[in-house]
């Protein structure tokens, strides 16, 4: 069981006050001061939370990600492979997940090539991602893809045949579904538990390591939907420079 941080033990107090019968302003302005402390508190215990034993056991660097997608890019070729549509998807989950900065499962399942209101829109013509859905309501990102990457979502079009960007294997003209995507994504990395979750760790992690200046952990945290105040508190986990 989880334990309770002190902000949402204190917050129950509170909110139980705030629903009395007479609750006094000035009692409320108190306890609104006290729950905004403890809350920065528990932020910052949170910030540079280490990778437990188990997740580091379950870890990939950029380097064997290049390798396994060097291998798919030889297995594509077998055109008449029973695998050759599932070898093409896996092949383009790679190329996304090591030339970009790594979004999260939802940004690339919920994507079509077809510009529609519901989905997020791969705009080959113009080498945009337009993420139109994310954790801040209304808010549009438009993510530059770079021309190897093009090149490679072309070419898995045209080989799986589908409007979305990661179709179900089974069933090409419907989009692939988080729990699906998670256990495809297993599969890739020989039963790893290595979520998209996981790949945003390790990549802002490393960028952390290799001392990346403030600008530019700014601008990658745009691009992953994120603040950096999260990218600190959330995704810093397996830095070998923070938890030496």
């Amino acid at each position: 069981m989880t334990q309770a941080s002190a902000s949402s033990t204190f917050n129950s107090y509170y909110q139980v006050y705030k629903a009395s019968r007479d609750p006094k302003q000035e009692i409320l302005e108190e306890y609104e001061t006290i729950l905004k402390e403890l809350k920065k508190e528990d932020k910052q215990q949170n910030t540079f939370k280490e990778a437990s034993a188990e997740e580091q056991d379950n870890t990939i660097t950029k380097d064997g990600l290049i390798k396994l997608r060097n291998d798919y890019d030889e297995l594509i070729k077998d055109t008449k492979s029973k695998n050759f549509i599932k070898n093409n998807i896996r092949r383009l989950v790679l190329y996304l997940y090591t030339e970009l900065p790594p979004l999260r499962s939802q940004d690339y399942i919920n994507t079509k090539y077809i510009d529609e209101d519901e989905f997020n829109f791969m705009d080959l013509e113009n080498s945009i991602l337009k993420i139109k859905g994310g954790k801040v309501q209304n808010s549009i990102r438009n993510i530059e893809i770079p021309t190897e990457l093009l090149e490679v979502i072309k070419q898995t079009k045209e080989n799986v045949k589908s409007n979305f960007l990661i179709p179900k294997i089974r069933d090409l003209n419907s989009n692939m579904k988080n729990d699906t995507f998670t256990h495809f994504a297993n599969n890739i990395f020989g039963g790893k538990k290595i979520s998209s979750t996981k790949l945003r760790n390790l990549f802002v992690s490393d960028l952390i390591d290799k001392n990346a200046n403030a600008n530019t952990r700014k601008n990658i945290a745009k691009t992953m939907g994120h603040s950096i105040d999260t990218q600190n508190s959330v995704y810093t986990k397996y830095s070998k420079v923070l938890h030496n």
